[in-house]
């Protein structure tokens, strides 16, 4: 969990996930609970960011969408801030093995 600019942390992900087609990645701004989902070009082709983001965002109380590539939400429950972790965890796995 991060605090910061959401501008910022979501420019973050474009920048990693373009220098790192390969990567997957989850942040979450720790006090107005934005979260975003970066993948990859190369990740993006088996995973999607969007169906990632509605299932983190839903645990914590809130929505999102987006695109294969990059997808943003917002979340109303801090107390389920490691729960919403857990879940992106077993569904990127989920997604992995198909």
């Amino acid at each position: 969990a991060l605090k910061g600019d959401t501008d910022y942390l979501s420019q973050l992900i474009f920048t990693l996930t373009e220098k790192h087609p390969d990567l997957v990645i989850l942040l979450i701004e720790k006090e107005s609970l934005f979260i975003a989902i970066g993948a990859g070009k190369t990740a993006a082709k088996t995973i999607s960011s969007a169906t990632l983001i509605k299932a983190v965002a839903k645990v914590m109380g809130g929505s999102g969408g987006g695109k294969p590539t990059f997808a943003r939400g917002s979340g109303k429950k801090k107390g389920q801030l490691t729960a919403a972790i857990a879940a992106f965890e077993e569904l990127l796995l989920a997604q992995t093995k198909k």
